[in-house]
């Protein structure tokens, strides 16, 4: 494994017939001793494991994971010198003969730094909750609640996004990041001007405007989804709490506004329709017949920009489009923005030296710039194919406009 890999095997005992998950069938072997071992650790009662994290030379932001079935278990192997986990604060050792089980989903771990090489074990049983209830009850928290499209990728921006864990939440309590910024809940909308770029169909909106912000300006270009982010934030509207824009970020537009074609992702093989998976052209890695709209486009800075002197919080997830905003930006660009969250489409582009050239100019404008992976992945030449998601990145300032 290379320095900062990591990757999941599943117990071979659970395994059905037919082709394995790729990490086992690439390492069979080893998927058949960690499971082995968490056995040979001694702690009386433990049920085997469903999956095993194993990792290497890996460092650990503070998280908390998706909810599990029982504890947890954690041992850290090699030579190393360090390397202790850190448990909801406190400091504890997780070497071979000190396995640790903790509540990975109730409970916020991270690890502390280390010398040499080691090896991470992370034995979980990952809990399985019926998707579509899951979406559900998200879109039934808000009030109204929110309309979408069932059997789509509706129901899994609903689920990745609502919650206090969502991916948009920010640092769990606890995070060493939060003191840097000023404090816990640094990501809370509330009294913010928000810039939602990629909308879909208003579930982040929806947040913002419930957590308190003053105002939210949302961008979502494909016609069905805008048409339900309209029905979404109806109440908003009304109250002249909301701005909805047909309109897609594009570093090519003009000041005046333009129009491109954006490509429309293909329904999943198993038949979900794909709501999310759009991008303007030369964007897009759909190859063969793929469905088209014209859709008006906007610069996002500088003159006839659509991000002004009020936007205080910017969400930016437009498929693709960033990459060129983000590497393109001048000095001051970012105006009075004082958090940041946006999507890097690794998928799309691939080199990690544009990824650190971004966060490079971001530091330079007075952000501090975090992410999951800091110090390990991004130290890779380049985004692994077999890494098929996109990342998330928080960014976060004092104030804008007074940057030195």
């Amino acid at each position: 494994m290379t320095k900062g890999a990591s990757l999941t095997l599943f117990n071979p005992s659970a395994l059905g017939r037919g082709r394995p998950p790729r990490a086992n069938a690439v390492f069979p072997t080893l998927a058949q001793q960690v499971f082995l071992l968490e056995q040979q650790l001694g702690l009386n009662g433990r049920r085997p494991s469903a999956r095993c994290l194993v990792s290497c030379n890996a460092t650990f932001i503070p998280h908390r994971a998706r909810p599990t079935l029982g504890p947890s278990l954690i041992v850290r192997l090699g030579s190393y010198r360090g390397g202790g986990v850190m448990l909801d604060g406190e400091e504890r050792c997780v070497r071979a003969a000190q396995p640790l089980e903790f509540r990975h989903d109730a409970q916020t771990m991270w690890s502390t730094p280390f010398e040499g090489e080691c090896f991470t074990l992370l034995w979980f049983t990952p809990l399985e909750r019926d998707a579509e209830q899951e979406a559900r009850e998200a879109a039934a928290a808000f009030r109204p609640p929110l309309r979408y499209r069932s059997r789509s990728s509706d129901e899994n921006v609903l689920r990745e996004l609502c919650g206090a864990a969502g991916c948009y939440a920010g640092p769990t309590p606890g995070d060493p990041r939060n003191s840097a910024w000023g404090g816990e809940g640094i990501f809370a909308v509330e009294g913010h001007t928000v810039l939602d770029v990629g909308a879909h169909i208003g579930v982040f909106a929806r947040h913002a405007l419930d957590g308190g912000a003053t105002h939210v300006v949302a961008l979502e270009p494909e016609p069905s989804n805008f048409a339900l982010l309209a029905t979404n934030c109806e109440t908003a509207l009304a109250q002249g709490r909301a701005t909805l824009m047909q309109v897609a970020l594009s570093q090519d537009a003009p000041a005046a506004g333009g129009e491109a074609q954006l490509l429309l992702g293909k329904p999943r093989s198993d038949g979900v329709a794909n709501t999310w998976r759009h991008a303007l052209a030369g964007l897009s890695h759909y190859r063969g017949e793929v469905a088209t709209v014209a859709v008006r486009t906007a610069p996002l800075f500088g003159e006839g920009g659509l991000l002004s002197a009020r936007v205080t919080f910017v969400k930016l997830d437009c498929e693709g489009a960033e990459l060129r905003l983000l590497a393109n930006f001048e000095r001051g660009a970012w105006l009075n923005v004082r958090r940041l969250i946006f999507e890097w489409s690794f998928t799309k582009e691939r080199r990690m030296e544009a990824f650190r050239a971004v966060v490079t100019r971001l530091e330079a404008e007075g952000f501090t710039v975090m992410y999951e992976g800091r110090g390990t992945w991004d130290q890779l030449e380049a985004w692994p194919p077999s890494w098929k998601t996109d990342a998330i990145v928080f960014a976060a300032r004092a104030s804008g406009a007074d940057v030195d």
